[in-house]
């Protein structure tokens, strides 16, 4: 790829990489740029969960702005059963994470598939977007949908539009992994205790000499067993030279640098092999601890294991008996002493 395409791509990634504090959503900001380097006609990215018998946009993000087709998609989403052409509970394997052209998949698969649903009818032809390509990526974690990301595009689309858009995958995921975790699109300062809370992996706010300034009660717990090496992988991780921890940079108006570090996920699966083996869990509960210890939330567990919200409430119930505490933060507490 020619160097001027990778100064821009490397900078919308770093835009993605760092966690704005009191500033415009990181994704808001670089769709403008996505769309000037892979020329299509609009660029996009949106969420979708279940709503009765259809679907309900819980995210939409377009450039440039589409306010009538924006109102348009996410009424359709809302009155039919199935309008998409992927699983959005669960997306193909095949699909997920790669960029393709989803018209010419969807007419090659069934002609006039695409032309005469009720999303094209009801959205696409009273925008006149229903003869447009569309260039898309299913941005997934493991099984689990985060976003449709792509754009729409009146005229063929190149190899060199989908090797642009691909370039751009990587970042998006993470980012869109990171606002998952942290519930978040984007919060404050005000509220960075509280989101730290959301993370059951162990989790630190530092600074550019591995200063511990905020600590989650998983990283609590973890330095008061382990706080010599924890010190050491949140300094080496500030030079690129160590994997325990990922790092996303804070950046608020007049404030110093400062990062989030989060725990990697092996360490955290290490931990729950463990808890299961101590607490003699059975294997659904070792896999809802798993993905406990990684930080995830109800709804991206029941997403990644295909169980609904309240069988997952009912398992970590099961779990917080099983090790006699009270919240998910001792049991985190209690596995990182153990």
């Amino acid at each position: 790829m020619p160097s001027a395409y990778r100064a821009r791509i490397d900078a919308v990634a770093a835009e993605l990489h760092t966690l704005q504090l009191q500033a415009p959503d990181a994704i808001e900001r670089v769709l403008p740029e996505i769309r000037a380097l892979t020329e299509l006609d609009v660029v996009g990215l949106y969420s979708v969960r279940a709503l009765g018998a259809g679907w309900e946009v819980s995210r939409l993000s377009l450039h440039p702005q589409q306010r009538k087709f924006q109102a348009l998609f996410t009424g359709a989403l809302r009155n039919t059963e199935m309008p998409l052409f992927y699983r959005p509970d669960r997306p193909a394997v095949a699909q997920r994470n790669r960029v393709c052209d989803a018209t010419a998949m969807i007419d090659k698969a069934k002609p006039g598939t695409w032309s005469s649903s009720w999303l094209c009818r009801e959205a696409f032809e009273p925008t006149g977007w229903d003869r447009a390509r569309h260039l898309r990526v299913l941005i997934c974690d493991g099984g689990s949908l985060l976003a449709w990301f792509g754009g729409l595009h009146n005229g063929e689309l190149s190899a060199r539009q989908a090797r642009l858009l691909a370039a751009f995958v990587p970042a998006m995921r993470r980012r869109l992994m990171l606002e998952r975790r942290l519930e978040i699109a984007p919060r404050t300062s005000a509220a960075l205790e509280k989101t730290l809370e959301l993370i059951g992996a162990p989790a630190f706010v530092i600074g550019a000499q591995g200063q511990i300034y905020e600590s989650n009660t998983a990283g609590r717990a973890l330095l008061d067993t382990e706080r010599a090496a924890t010190a050491h992988h949140l300094r080496d991780a500030l030079r690129e030279s160590d994997s325990a921890f990922e790092l996303t940079e804070l950046a608020a108006p007049g404030q110093p640098a400062h990062w989030l570090a989060i725990q990697r996920v092996p360490l955290a699966d290490a931990r729950a092999k463990n808890a299961i083996a101590k607490l003699s869990l059975t294997r659904r509960q070792g896999e809802v601890l798993a993905l406990l210890l990684r930080g995830e939330t109800n709804a991206s567990i029941a997403a990644a294991l295909d169980i609904t919200e309240r069988a997952v409430e009912l398992h970590v119930t099961a779990l917080l008996d099983r090790a006699q505490v009270a919240s998910r933060a001792a049991l985190i507490a209690q596995l990182l002493a153990a």
